[in-house]
């Protein structure tokens, strides 16, 4: 994932930081190396959202097209938990 709450405040990974999930409110760690694109990840052997892909540099500009504030998106529906790459204002989930 690109984005967790640092302090309450939606952040990108940063070297040596510690967040909370978006989703499940998690403690998680930033994977910042020089071969993958930079992300959160949970604690070994944990993930939240079952849907979960790993993503490409391509892919994460991509969903970044569309804004902070609609990209990964935590959606509770049936009491499930997911994490929607993008979420318009329009309510699309793509």
């Amino acid at each position: 994932m690109f984005w967790a709450y640092v302090n309450n405040v939606k952040t990108e990974p940063q070297p040596n930081t510690f967040g909370t999930c978006t989703a499940c409110e998690g403690k998680i760690h930033s994977i910042c190396g020089a071969v993958n694109a930079w992300h959160w990840a949970h604690y070994k052997g944990e993930n939240c959202d079952s849907w979960y892909e790993p993503e490409s540099h391509w892919y994460l500009d991509w969903k970044m097209t569309f804004g902070k504030e609609c990209a990964e998106q935590v959606i509770r529906k049936h009491g499930e938990v997911h994490r929607a790459d993008v979420l318009t204002k329009q309510n699309l989930v793509i």
